[in-house]
């Protein structure tokens, strides 16, 4: 199935190659893509279970589901990933 999740701080390609490198490594999850100037992952799954893997990564990560996206926590943490990540190049 596919699906796509439109989610919050995404805000720059380092945080689209995050996503994409990260969910990529899920077991029965397929053809990751981003869409950073809608905010949206799209991606190929077996069962809801998969997808809710999903989901719980992508909070992980600092990028809640928009309907998560008043989970404060979430934006710091994502500026902390964004900073990681951009300084670990």
């Amino acid at each position: 199935m596919k699906t796509s999740i439109h989610v919050d701080h995404i805000k720059c390609e380092g945080c689209c190659n995050k996503i994409i490198s990260e969910l990529s490594k899920l077991d029965h999850i397929s053809n990751v893509e981003t869409n950073l100037s809608e905010e949206k992952v799209s991606f190929d799954y077996k069962d809801s279970s998969h997808r809710q893997k999903v989901i719980e990564t992508l909070k992980t990560l600092g990028y809640p589901p928009k309907s998560d996206a008043t989970d404060t926590s979430s934006g710091s943490k994502s500026f902390f990933n964004r900073m990681t990540n951009k300084f670990s190049k």
